[in-house]
């Protein structure tokens, strides 16, 4: 059940980037009209679902649930970053070699990480996802 849902929303969350890809090639959307979008969503829409995901009751569970996610969060940033330098490190290119180590990383928690899991864990679902963007806030 719960992988069916996950794999409705990825087709719904692609079908809407195609819808996207459609209407730039037709010239309904520009560059310009992508970064106001852009920061539509990131400056308002987003902090909206994010402060709705907080309206909840309080309890002590909740927070030792959040502090332990967020160790673990946090934790497995390090392992990346440790990861990706040893990695990465052979590579001669240092703007390649960002690049490699930045992506391999950083993942995109906020853009498509916060819708995803609206739609398939609602509220409780965001509150645990901004963990992660917190912490790629930091380490960013």
């Amino acid at each position: 059940m719960f992988l069916t849902n996950l794999l409705l929303q990825i087709i719904i969350i692609f079908i809407l980037m195609l819808v996207g890809v459609f209407l730039k090639k037709i010239g309904f959307l520009r560059d310009t009209t992508n970064t106001d979008l852009t920061k539509i969503i990131l400056y308002f829409i987003s902090p909206c679902v994010i402060i709705k995901a907080f309206e909840q009751k309080f309890t002590a569970d909740r927070m030792i649930t959040f502090l332990i996610t967020s160790i673990g969060v946090f934790a497995i940033y390090i392992i990346s970053i440790i990861i990706s330098k040893l990695i990465f490190s052979k590579v001669k290119d240092k703007n390649l070699q960002r690049t490699l180590k930045y992506g391999s990383v950083y993942p995109n928690s906020g853009f498509m990480g916060i819708p995803l899991a609206q739609a398939l864990f609602g509220s409780q679902g965001v509150f645990f996802s901004v963990i992660s963007v917190l912490a790629f806030n930091i380490f960013s």
